[in-house]
């Protein structure tokens, strides 16, 4: 099942990375830096704009057998940071 990671830190390293083992373990699809926020669609009825104060910073899938697996990779990498908000989504399969 895959896993969407999406956190907020004001610190750790410039460019964040989830552990080497990730990599080579081949669950990890995608980690990236997120831009700052920009206006954005928030209705599908009606285009309000409006910026996203508590924007995420960066997002991360990942393909994992359980929850659990993907909570212990979620930990690994928030290891790497002194103050990190991450939450971890299911990505519904279709």
């Amino acid at each position: 099942m895959r896993y969407l990671f999406l956190y907020r830190s004001p610190t750790g390293p410039e460019r964040q990375q989830f552990p080497p083992a990730a990599q080579r373990a081949g669950v990890l699809l995608v980690c990236d830096n997120l831009g700052p926020p920009t206006p954005g669609i928030r209705s599908l009825h009606r285009a309000d704009i409006a910026a996203e104060p508590c924007a995420p910073t960066g997002v991360a899938i990942i393909d994992v057998r359980s929850l659990d697996e993907a909570t212990e990779w979620a930990n690994r990498f928030a290891d790497d940071f002194d103050e990190i908000d991450l939450t971890v989504h299911p990505i519904l399969e279709s």
